[in-house]
């Protein structure tokens, strides 16, 4: 009987039902595509580990203590004759191995790829097992001559016996093509988007490494001889600072390499997947809750006739139950076509596993059932336990309402949890260990909330959002690791989530009292005008684009073909939903119910208003940031504010009755509507935090580029922030022996430079000509002392110079990854770590050590009445050379870095945007739930006159109130965390705050617009409502 029960509620209502599932069904989609595709991606890397370390039986290289293999030192020429005579070595083959090594093909275009390294290699002739398999004419011979993997040739305008440059840290040079070939196995090539190219030994030594020596040594034992015991024999043949492992331990180390980047970017991924389902979490838990509310009656008459409070809490499970496993089952099943997707879009950028087969490992499927299940159980569990205090009398009240239960008071046991909770939270900050503030933070807050319900109820509702605060402030002040500090700022975020949304209902009457006015009725009918444009512009024109891919698949069947008719046959649908979105937003806003010269009073009356928002709130952000130009905007905000306000009372004064009660309606159930509003105010939350930081970054590298650097002209690669990016250092030489130019200056870096002798810490640096960079760049000198500029100055960081009591003239020791120790003496200190970061070398330092580096980035000043095309000619005819290089004047470096900010934004926001998409369905919901429940109410409103398409606009404002109240919450709490991760985030990085008024308002407008889709569905049921039917409903 239980079980009949439960499956007639859950069927009653497919729709319903189906709207639930879908918020659990795409975070268990999203956390399931995430794991399919990363360990597909582990397994095809884990296979390149073993081809790359797996022809051989022992390898001899370098010892390094710590820092990047690419940086070990070389291992000397005469060293492989010495293996070669140890007793069981077959053979010894020498291994060099350089990055961005890039071909020019016959159009002049670099082949550079989008992700995966374009390397040089030597030809491997002396070994029994070579990677290396020709595919077409031959081998590279001599120093004119080279080959290159198949597809690099087949993506290039490349044949067999041209003539092409090749660029690598050495000059351009012109090779001779003599052949393809593929590597690992004669008839795939197992590069996963790397593009390869291969010398004769002799020449890579020389082009490649400057005849400093070979990357490695590859020894192979003889068939008869026990490869442990080879092992020891060169082992013991071995000089100091040289070390040999097996093959094996090789591949691991090489499997763990790759296997640490993917699980950063599965990291990266999972945390929007928990984003997502927190999101999930707070919409299951309204749905509950709503029907929970709904059911009082039916529930009580279920107590009534003989149920238990248990079995009712049972039943409310039991639906709970069934919307888990269906979510999972189709969250798994999608998830899977999400990790295709994930691995086809990868495969557009040339790095993703070969072929259309994914791993599916058994962990993959059960994190998917903890996912789905455990979210959703643990979302009803709280609204299916308030089930069971229904009373039998309630099924003979028609008022009867939910009523929550409250801890009896407890003032020893409360001050005893909260004051444990806090000393939980100390230990935590103490340790500086981000882990334990990850595990304890929560816990905590969880704690703090408990034990305040106990002190005093009526404050518990204020406790959680009090510590969240209380966190924020923390990290603001404490001085802890920038990990630390960061995943505590987190911690604080999403304890400041749940304490704003249990306090959200109080404020919810008032909020929405205010928005759901007139000035949300202009927004719609601005945004709706161009929306409706762009959604007729859109659906013509890719019926157009589907109706000639459709006739390219009828004369030329294909799968490519195939897919982008699919893939136009989307775009359609989603344009015309565009189109039916702008129309609906039009339509809403003639719930004013005003006359046409009264609506452009209003639309000029609006606009007034919004600007003087927007400047008001800008110079607000500007007296924050201290912006001059910012804070001058405050006065002109004010005075067009006040003017919009002294227009407004020549508008009308009320709107029509629709308008009104779509606004009451938002204001009668202030506990349904902040729900409702919570999942939303956490996604745009989160967008916001971006985009303040986003922006903020942006303002930190104007103000580099306008009070810190006198350069007229930068050089740089399009792969800002890889390490392994270098180039050729005879362009600064060549650049330099112009007329047009005064003087070049270059810069070097790396993440671990080096390791200080004194405490054995692992320092990044920068490196640069120490006496030309003061004439380019400026990182406000505390103290600069230009007579001990030379090869062995370092310039420090205020902050590691006051760690270390370091002054001007100290000196200490520095160990790099070959084991060497120089001595440095302090020539400078700085107080602008955005410049070199926190430590700068000397060029000539550096490239003792680093022999066979390049540079990676240049700044170039201009000789004096040298106008800028002059400059520019002669900067590019040295520079076409390399085509895989930028060249920008101070203005387009800005926006090059700016726009490469704004594409990491649109990453961010596009994975944020599931979890907004979610929220609307919570939205839509709520919403229907609401039209469900006031069927008898709506069905007298239309008996006494209001048509359906009033009752639809009055739904559609509805949801556009709520959504409005999600977006001005999450504005406010994005803004504040958003400004937090910019004092946190240490200056190297981020030193100016920059609060984007304005893109901050198209978020609130957007949010009204998605509040109108959410709301299409509930509306058009709420339309076609029978009115008989609907007075007689009980």
């Amino acid at each position: 009987m239980a079980f009949r029960l439960i499956w007639r509620n859950v069927t009653a209502k497919p729709f319903r039902f189906l709207l639930t599932c879908s918020a659990v069904t795409l975070g268990v989609m999203f956390t399931v595509g995430v794991f399919v595709f990363t360990d597909s991606l582990r397994a095809t890397f884990g296979d390149l580990a073993d081809d790359i370390q797996g022809n051989f039986d022992i390898q001899v290289r370098s010892e390094i203590p710590f820092g990047e293999r690419i940086d070990a030192p070389q291992v000397p020429v005469e060293l492989s004759d010495t293996l070669a005579a140890v007793e069981g070595v077959e053979a010894v083959q020498p291994r060099i191995i350089s990055f961005n090594t890039i071909a020019i093909d016959r159009e002049g275009e670099a082949q550079v790829t989008l992700g995966p390294p374009n390397l040089g290699v030597n030809w491997e002739s002396d070994t029994p097992n070579p990677r290396l398999f020709v595919r077409e004419g031959r081998e590279p011979r001599s120093s004119t001559e080279m080959a290159m993997d198949v597809d690099a040739f087949a993506d290039g305008t490349f044949e067999i016996g041209g003539t092409y440059t090749v660029l690598t840290n050495d000059s351009p040079r012109n090779f001779e093509l003599v052949g393809t070939f593929s590597f690992a196995d004669p008839e795939t090539n197992a590069l996963v988007g790397a593009k390869l190219i291969a010398f004769d030994t002799e020449s890579a030594l020389e082009i490649l490494n400057r005849n400093e020596g070979y990357d490695d040594l590859t020894v192979v034992a003889a068939e008869d001889q026990d490869v442990g015991t080879v092992l020891a024999r060169v082992q013991a043949a071995l000089p100091e600072g040289f070390e040999a492992l097996t093959s094996e331990a090789a591949a691991d180390e090489q499997a763990q390499d790759f296997d640490d980047f993917i699980s950063q970017f599965q990291t990266f991924l999972l945390v929007f997947a928990f984003i997502i389902l927190l999101v999930s979490a707070f919409v299951i838990y309204n749905v509950f809750s709503i029907l929970v509310g709904q059911r009082i009656r039916e529930l009580g008459l279920l107590r009534a006739i003989g149920a238990t409070g248990r079995q009712v809490t049972t039943a409310l499970l039991g639906e709970a139950a069934i919307v888990a496993l269906f979510s999972t089952v189709v969250g798994i099943a999608t998830g899977i076509g999400l990790g295709w997707t994930l691995r086809w879009l990868l495969s557009r950028f040339e790095f993703a596993p070969q072929g259309n087969d994914l791993l599916l490992e058994p962990a993959t499927f059960i994190w998917g059932a903890i996912v789905g299940v455990g979210v959703t159980m643990v979302s009803a569990i709280v609204p299916s336990f308030r089930a069971r205090d229904i009373s039998p009398m309630a099924a003979l009240r028609s008022d009867a309402r939910l009523v929550h239960r409250q801890p009896a008071v407890n003032t020893v046991l409360g001050g005893s949890i909260v004051i444990v909770s806090w000393l939980i939270l100390l230990f935590a900050l103490i340790s500086d260990n981000w882990q334990l503030v990850l595990l304890l933070g929560p816990i905590a807050a969880f704690g703090n909330t408990i034990g305040s319900r106990r002190l005093n109820p009526g404050f518990a509702r204020y406790s959680t959002a009090a510590f969240g605060i209380a966190l924020l402030l923390l990290s603001l002040i404490l001085d802890l690791g920038t990990g630390t500090v960061l995943v505590l700022l987190g911690v604080a975020a999403g304890t400041t989530f749940l304490g704003v949304a249990s306090i959200s209902p109080m404020w919810a009457p008032g909020i929405v009292g205010a928005l759901g006015r007139w000035p949300l009725a202009i927004l719609l009918l601005l945004v709706g005008g161009p929306l409706t444009l762009l959604g007729a512009a859109a659906t013509i024109g890719c019926a157009v684009l589907f109706a000639i891919r459709f006739v390219v698949l009828l004369t030329d069947p294909g799968f490519a073909a195939g897919v982008e008719v699919v893939g136009f046959g989307f775009a359609i649908t989603f344009a015309l939903g565009l189109l039916a979105l702008g129309l609906r937003c039009i339509d809403t806003s003639f719930i004013l119910g005003w006359r046409v010269p009264q609506v452009f009073a209003a639309i000029f009356v609006f606009l007034v208003g919004a600007v003087g928002v927007v400047l008001t709130l800008t110079g607000l952000a500007g007296l924050l940031t201290l912006e001059t130009a910012e804070i001058a905007l405050l006065p002109v905000g004010v005075v067009l504010f006040g003017a919009a306000t002294w227009l407004r009372r020549f508008l009308p004064t009320s709107m029509r009755a629709n308008a009104r009660m779509a606004r009451e309606n938002s204001r009668r159930n202030p506990d349904r509507t902040a729900s409702a509003a919570t999942a939303l105010m956490i996604g745009l939350a989160l967008v916001s935090t971006a985009t303040v930081v986003a922006s903020s970054f942006k303002a930190t590298f104007a103000d580099i580029l306008s009070d810190s650097v006198t350069s007229d002209w930068f050089i740089s690669g399009n792969a800002q922030g890889d390490p392994t990016f270098n180039f050729s250092t005879d362009l600064a030489r060549d650049l330099d022996m112009l007329d047009e130019t005064d003087t070049v200056v270059r810069y070097r870096f790396s993440f671990e430079a080096y390791r200080t002798v004194v405490d054995q810490e692992v320092q990044d640096s920068s490196a640069t000509d120490l006496a030309n960079s003061l004439e380019h760049l400026d990182p406000d000198f505390v103290e600069l002392d230009e007579s001990l500029i030379g090869r062995d100055t370092i310039w420090i960081y205020e902050d590691f110079a006051a760690d270390n009591l370091l002054e001007i003239g100290d000196f200490f020791e520095i160990e790099f990854p070959d084991q060497v120790v120089e001595t440095v003496t302090v020539g400078g200190i700085f107080t602008d770590a955005s410049i070199y970061g926190n430590r700068v070398i000397s060029l000539e330092l550096w490239q003792d050590r680093y022999p066979t580096g390049g540079d990676q980035f240049l700044s170039v000043t201009t000789t004096n009445g040298i106008d800028e095309d002059r400059a520019r000619a002669a900067i590019l005819a040295i520079t076409d050379s390399y085509p895989q290089l930028n060249v920008d004047s101070r203005e387009e470096f800005q926006e090059r870095q700016e726009n490469s900010i704004d594409q990491a934004l649109v990453v961010i926001n596009v994975l944020l945007t599931v979890a907004i998409v979610i929220a609307l369905l919570g939205i839509a919901i709520t919403l229907a739930l609401s039209v469900f429940e006031r069927t008898r109410e709506l069905g007298l409103v239309r008996a006494v006159g209001m048509t359906s398409r009033q009752m639809t606009r009055m739904v559609l404002f509805e949801g556009a109130i709520i959504a409005m109240f999600g977006g001005f919450l999450g504005l406010i709490l994005g803004t504040l965390f958003g400004a937090a991760a910019v004092q946190v985030i240490p200056d190297g990085f981020i030193s100016t705050l920059d609060i984007p008024v304005a893109e901050l308002m198209r978020y609130l407008a957007i949010a009204a617009i998605a509040g109108i889709g959410a709301a299409m569905v509930p509306a058009r049921r709420a339309a076609r409502l029978n009115v008989l039917d609907a007075i007689s409903h009980e």
